[in-house]
């Protein structure tokens, strides 16, 4: 097999025609000048130094980098791309070099997983082939790229592409699923209705949208980018992904900037957008195989089972209007019950929205991603959700875990409740109720013995150690000063008190940190009709004098859990 790779393989007596080469020599007349200083920018990162000639000559040499190494040849290279590719002497000796870096193929099997500093030139490489992959070339010069097989998966080469239509709601926002999978490397023809021509719509290649950072992930579970996002400007456009995807039409929805000067949510605010009428319309796809989806209340169990979940795409999707899962379709195979698995997370979905005071109708439905590389800790809460292959049984089981729960839960916090060090506190609040909610019973980390453990830790400390508003970590303990509450009060103080600051305008909303725990203080003794003044200062949580001398008229609170914790600190 040739060594040279950018999307096909080529060999070495043609490497005049490889699409890497093909720029780099074009940047010397001007035409790709201008697509060449592009390359990379997405890589750039603040930290490091400028690549001394040394480095450039170690990463040419094929010797491993350190991680600071790396960073300042990729940002050299950047620099090297947006000059037009010109320089002499040992950053040219590196552009040769890196035309003529091997291929890799880098899938989620342990045969297939890739280390970046171990493989500095391919590396490097591997970089530029994901930006022009993923924004340069156009669609005509896209070849299927050899790791697409093994992330996000093959399709069978009996399959035969073909055309299609979809509906989709022009009405919603955001994503909206086709049900469809563009063939790696395969140009599709995307015809939309003449009046939406300049509407702002955009056409997306997979719902892999995260570009892993590297070498802050030095090992690589898959190719860094995977998607590809086009504008719809045409009646008729062009569209190509050298790994292939599930398809979407996105739809524009309001700036984040017109978006906060209404609401203050905290992550994804999309329970504060109208829910307008459905009007739906027919989109055609040419060349592109059908993909599993299961639409909650809309597709037959029967079809599904019969031939939906064995349609030949490598992705797949089971939703609701409240959530949607994409997943590779080999947990989606031997599924015989999608109602049952999404009438569960439904139930979860309903309990965060009935805990956070929001409506349980969403103008559009969460979506929760499941990916081979999660490019930020064990998994992370956006548009979509990402999590990880092992996340995956547990969805299509319908059975709700801890770490589903407090992803989801993220979407539900409000920043004015929730302080500068608490965010990956209070979003539990939302999974400990909603798994309570549908299993019957408290979580193993919110049961009543499981509280009083971890306030115990965490009062144990001494009282200096105990500042609410620096402290880092503690988690779960610092979790327990609100599922005490729950135990001592029930869940009622909290849903009252939630509503209160979803229907206070934003102009009234406390600004700084202890504002804020000052405000939540006086909301939640009104809600208990309790004095909790001692409770928050014995927990080192900061608040104004004004607000302890507010509350203080209010009846006097002990608590029995608190005793408990205390009688066990030290």
């Amino acid at each position: 097999m040739s060594r040279f790779f950018l999307y096909g393989m080529i060999s070495r007596e043609s490497k005049a025609n490889s699409l890497f080469f093909h720029v780099f020599k074009s940047a010397r007349r001007g035409v790709f000048r201008i697509v060449a200083g592009m390359l990379l920018v997405a890589w750039v990162v603040a930290a490091g130094h400028a690549a001394t000639d040394a480095e450039l000559q170690k990463a040419a040499s094929g010797e491993k980098l350190t991680e600071d190494e790396f960073v300042s040849v990729k940002k050299a290279v950047i620099k090297e791309a947006k000059s037009g590719f010109k320089s002499t002497g040992a950053m040219q000796q590196l552009i040769t070099k890196l035309k003529d870096a091997p291929p890799v193929e880098i899938g989620p099997e342990k045969e297939n997983k890739f280390q970046v500093l171990e493989h500095p030139m391919i590396a490097l490489r591997m970089i530029v082939e994901a930006e022009l992959a993923g924004s340069v070339l156009p669609p005509d010069q896209l070849k299927k790229h050899p790791s697409a097989d093994k992330f996000p998966g093959a399709i069978h080469r009996a399959i035969k592409p073909e055309a299609h239509f979809c509906e989709i709601d022009v009405n919603s926002y955001r994503w909206q699923s086709t049900g469809l999978y563009a063939p790696p490397g395969e140009v599709v023809h995307v015809m939309i209705p003449e009046e939406y021509v300049d509407a702002g719509w955009k056409l997306r290649i997979g719902a892999n949208s995260t570009t892993i950072d590297i070498p802050r992930h030095n090992k690589l579970n898959r190719f860094p980018r995977i998607d590809r996002v086009y504008d719809l400007k045409k009646r008729t456009t062009e569209v190509a992904c050298s790994f292939g995807g599930l398809l979407y039409i996105e739809l524009p929805t309001p700036s984040a900037k017109t978006f906060l000067a209404k609401h203050s949510d905290i992550y994804n605010l999309v329970d504060h957008y109208d829910v307008p009428p459905k009007k739906m319309v027919q989109i055609r796809f040419s060349n592109v195989v059908l993909a599993p989806r299961y639409v909650h209340g809309e597709t037959n169990v029967q079809e599904w089972r019969a031939t939906i979940r064995s349609y030949p795409a490598p992705y797949a999707e089971i939703g609701s209007d409240k959530v949607i899962f994409t997943l590779p379709s080999k947990f989606v195979r031997r599924l015989d019950t999608p109602d049952l698995a999404m009438e569960k997370w439904d139930e979860l979905i309903d309990a965060m929205s009935e805990l956070s005071g929001r409506p349980k109708d969403k103008p559009f439905p969460h979506r929760f991603l499941i990916d081979a590389h999660v490019n930020w800790g064990a998994a992370f809460a956006g548009y979509p959700i990402n999590a990880p292959l092992g996340w995956a049984e547990a969805i299509v089981r319908g059975e709700p875990e801890w770490g589903h729960a407090h992803e989801l839960g993220h979407l539900h916090q409000h920043r004015a409740w929730t302080y500068q060090s608490t965010s990956e506190v209070t979003v539990n609040i939302f999974a400990a109720y909603a798994l309570e909610k549908i299993y019957g019973h408290p979580h193993e980390r919110a049961t009543r013995e499981s509280v009083i453990e971890n306030a115990q830790r965490y009062l144990s400390r001494p009282i200096e150690e105990r500042n609410w508003m620096t402290v880092n970590g503690a988690l779960f303990e610092r979790l327990a000063f609100y599922t005490m509450l729950s135990y001592e009060f029930g869940w009622e103080p909290f849903k009252q008190v939630f509503r209160e600051y979803r229907e206070l305008p934003l102009d009234q909303h406390p600004k700084s940190d202890v504002d804020r725990a000052s405000d939540f203080l006086i909301r939640m003794s009104r809600a208990t009709n309790s004095n909790l003044g001692p409770y928050f200062t014995e927990w080192g949580v900061q608040v104004n004098d004004s607000a302890l001398e507010e509350v203080k008229s209010l009846p006097a609170w002990e608590s029995p859990m608190m005793k408990q914790a205390m009688a066990k600190a030290p």
